[in-house]
């Protein structure tokens, strides 16, 4: 059946063609931008926790408060906001920790 619905009208066969194509590229560029998001949150999470083990408190809380707010779940998330937690407490900003 295809055989002969490209046979007898090759625009057919173009017009598949063009929609199977657009189609392929929405895709790829909607999971280009989830990637870009992830991989710029998990950055922000290796930089913080990074920063935490060398007693960076401040660019420790910056990237760690990042991260979080990309909205993460899981253990990184548990992860960060106890380590946003200890680093405001090392700055002394104790309301804002308390709050995080």
């Amino acid at each position: 059946m295809r055989y002969l619905l490209c046979r007898t009208n090759p625009a057919w066969r173009l017009t598949l063609l063009l929609v199977t194509s657009i189609s392929l590229n929405t895709n790829t560029a909607a999971n280009t931008a989830a990637n870009t998001a992830a991989t710029a949150a998990d950055d922000n999470y290796r930089l913080g926790v990074g920063h935490y083990k060398q007693k960076r408190w401040s660019l420790a809380a910056e990237h760690l408060r990042a991260f979080i707010k990309t909205g993460p779940r899981g253990r990184q998330a548990a992860s960060a906001r106890l380590l946003l937690g200890v680093s405001l407490t090392h700055l002394k900003k104790y309301s804002d920790a308390r709050i995080e």
